[in-house]
């Protein structure tokens, strides 16, 4: 049963921080989203078409995204994510 629970956890907290690098990505693209608004006639894009204000946005947001999913991929590769291991304590007998 122990074994049973232990498995259970660890599935769990491997979904826990895939759900967190996810939304760790996704943040700056909806602080983006709020600062530029979500309207083509907003006051950043009222002199640029609205296809090329969109196309810009997305471009903008997925550059965003993946530069954000690179810094956490290499902050958790060098042990400096939330992620990083902590040694043990080892209590006597």
């Amino acid at each position: 049963m122990d074994a049973t629970i232990g498995f259970i956890n660890i599935n769990q907290n491997w979904r826990v921080q895939h759900l967190t690098m996810l939304s760790v990505v996704i943040m700056p693209i909806n602080v983006l989203a709020g600062i530029g608004g979500m309207s083509e006639f907003s006051m950043m894009t009222r002199a640029i078409p609205w296809p090329i204000a969109y196309a810009c946005f997305l471009i903008g947001a997925g550059l965003i995204g993946w530069a954000t999913l690179a810094l956490a991929r290499s902050m958790e590769r060098h042990g400096r994510g939330s992620t990083a291991k902590m040694p043990c304590s080892r209590t006597r007998s």
